[in-house]
């Protein structure tokens, strides 16, 4: 969703009839009063390829295994986020279809805020799971950044609670409008909360980029089958982290400074949104279609069959603790009479030598 595309009709006219109540009004809508139509249609080309790209996304994660649970949130975020879009997508068509609607349809401009604030939060959750499940990965003993977690869990809380109060204040916004013929007293309001949480979406995802330079890093001197996964994740939220601060600084630039905001530039923000939010999509499902190579556990799994702690042999260093268990046992002498006794051999004459039982190369091959 670009920044205030969504206006509440600000490039549409009122139709000359007047209702007692002002959700019944008419709204004119057309080309004719916008601007610039070659850019708006631009625009709205954009935005179809986006929703284009979400519907490959939506078939690509359900193709995708989802062993490791690594898709957690993905879809629900590909689903508001195209919902978000096809909402957008509906007052865009109004324009060309004319329409004279009433001033209803701004529930449509709300359900846009709504499903695009729900879904970036959704992918705020997305790079912190996976930041965690690699990090869970680069230490074989424990979760030492388990506090990582904590911290990123309660940053989330926070940034969706704003993200409610930004909801619930334009939300507001609108309802004044209505009734207020195009005036409200909480736009100054709205326009500081809505620049303020772009802000805190950037420097979050900014955090989230330098968590995945770390992890590269980290994984440098680290067993890994492929570090494509994670070079996958540092483009993707690089991608997310470029979406978030051009938001930012059309909120800085023209919703604090309270200055109107050029020709171009709604179609510039569809443009950028479509190439930054395909980059940030491709980058979690490439991730997560090669998980395996990253969240392999077998190494883990072979040490945590003995109780002895990893290391370079563990096998003797398990037999080291037994015999200091067991020094008893491990000092005593074999009595091989001992099993002559219990086990008489045959007689003579009935005793046959045992042939070696040596098995073929097929055989070897399905035995291993």
């Amino acid at each position: 969703m670009a920044p205030r595309r969504s206006s509440g009709g600000s490039s549409s006219s009122y139709s000359s009839y007047y209702n007692d109540n002002p959700w019944s009004q008419d709204i004119q809508f057309s080309l004719d009063v916008l601007r610039s139509k070659t850019l708006f249609i631009a625009g709205f080309a954009f935005d179809v390829l986006t929703i284009l790209a979400l519907i490959g996304f939506l078939i690509w994660t359900c193709l995708i295994h989802n062993g490791r649970g690594q898709l957690k949130g993905v879809l629900p975020a590909l689903l508001l986020y195209l919902a978000s879009m096809l909402t957008i997508l509906v007052y865009e068509i109004f324009f060309f279809a004319n329409a004279n609607v009433e001033m209803y349809y701004v529930i449509d401009l709300m359900l846009n805020e709504f499903f695009y604030l729900v879904a970036g939060c959704l992918i705020f959750f997305i790079f912190y799971h996976l930041i965690h499940s690699v990090l869970d990965r680069l230490t074989d003993a424990g979760k030492p950044y388990a506090v990582v977690a904590i911290i990123h869990w309660v940053i989330l809380g926070l940034v969706s609670v704003v993200s409610l109060a930004t909801f619930a204040l334009y939300v507001a916004f609108q309802v004044q409008i209505v009734q207020n013929d195009y005036f409200s007293p909480l736009t100054s309001s709205y326009n500081n909360l809505e620049a303020a949480r772009a802000i805190i979406w950037w420097i979050l995802s900014l955090e989230v980029v330098a968590w995945f330079i770390f992890i590269v890093v980290k994984a440098g001197s680290h067993r890994f089958a492929s570090k494509f996964p994670i070079f996958s994740l540092l483009g993707g939220s690089i991608a997310w982290m470029a979406l978030n601060l051009t938001f930012a600084v059309v909120y800085i630039r023209y919703s604090l400074e309270n200055t109107t905001q050029p020709n171009y530039l709604s179609c510039v923000q569809s443009v950028l949104q479509f190439f930054f939010i395909v980059g940030t999509f491709v980058g979690i499902l490439l991730a997560c279609s090669k998980w395996r190579s990253v969240d392999d556990r077998e190494d883990k799994n072979m040490v945590a069959q003995y109780h002895y702690g990893p290391g370079p042999y563990p096998t003797y260093q398990a037999y080291q603790a037994y015999q200091q268990q067991n020094p008893v046992l491990v000092q005593q002498p074999y009595q091989q009479q001992h099993y002559q006794q219990s086990y008489p051999q045959p007689a003579q004459q009935d005793y046959q030598q045992p042939v070696a039982h040596t098995p073929q190369p097929e055989q070897q091959r399905q035995e291993n």
